[in-house]
Order: structure tokens, then C-alpha cells, then sequence
């Protein structure tokens, strides 16, 4: 078990590493990924693509702020994209 919580969470430059590490260990974010400190930083030297599905019950407006104000957006590079036939 120890191995496996491993490398699900703690593994360095994985996904679950970099979300683990944006909460509490009550499972609570330090600041939402919108927050100007986070993904909303127009300074972020990346560019970033979220994935909604169009059946998805979360709501895409947040996400699509954070990708406007990313400053690859204008050349195309960070993007929304929704997937036709998908929920979440």
C-alpha cells in the first residue's frame, strides 16, 4: 500500500503529485486553480488546454477565463477544447 499511495501521489511530475500538492490533507485547496496565483497568473511561462466534455456537470466559465488570460492564448496555444459525447 505504502508503494502504491507512493506512486499515485507522491511521485514527482506526475499529475496526482501536482494536485496533491495544492491541498490540505484534508483534501482542501490552499487557493482554487483560478486564483491569480495559480493558473489565472498571467505570467505562467506555459501554455494551458482544459478539457471539458460537453455532457460535463462542471461549468466551463472559470476555465475559460484562465485560458484568455494566459498569454500563449492569443497565439493559439492554450486552448479550451470540448469533446462532443462526453460527460466528465
Amino acid at each position: 500500500m505504502e508503494e502504491y499511495l507512493f506512486q499515485i501521489l507522491l511521485r514527482e511530475s506526475s499529475t496526482e503529485y501536482a494536485l496533491f500538492m495544492q491541498v490540505d490533507p484534508g483534501l482542501h485547496a490552499h487557493e482554487p486553480l483560478d486564483h491569480e496565483n495559480q493558473l489565472r497568473n498571467a505570467d505562467i511561462p506555459f501554455p494551458i488546454s482544459i478539457v471539458y466534455g460537453d455532457k460535463d456537470w462542471m461549468d466551463s466559465r472559470g476555465s475559460r477565463e484562465i485560458v484568455q488570460t494566459n498569454k500563449f492564448c492569443s497565439a493559439g496555444l492554450s486552448q479550451l477544447h470540448v469533446l462532443p459525447n462526453a460527460g466528465h
